[in-house]
């Protein structure tokens, strides 16, 4: 690769792989803290198509979005022992609570 003509950032080779590994590190960095903070079962703030924000647990995390469920519906499941049914929602509209009831 050429990198001297096409980026004027990049002035030689080691610059071009440096700065590929600098870009590597931190997209792992954002990966481990992503998932570091949405676990199963976590109570997440989730803004519904209204604008309103509602408190719902987390079923499982799909990348580009989170699926989640209500309390009862978490409480059943659990106490079944199945996986608890949920609705999914785009990362953007979904934000940490880390709090430890629903309300």
């Amino acid at each position: 690769f050429n990198y001297t003509r096409t980026n004027s950032y990049v002035n030689t080779k080691i610059h071009g792989v440096r700065l590929f590994f600098i870009l590597l590190y931190d997209m792992a960095k954002m990966f481990v803290w992503r998932w570091s903070q949405i676990l199963k079962g976590d109570i997440i703030e989730v803004r519904l198509f209204g604008g309103e924000k509602v408190l719902r647990r987390v079923v499982r995390d799909k990348g580009t979005y989170i699926v989640v469920c209500n309390e009862e519906e978490y409480g059943a499941a659990k106490s079944e022992g199945r996986e608890p049914e949920g609705i999914g929602f785009p990362v953007d509209a979904v934000s940490v609570s880390k709090q430890s009831t629903l309300s």
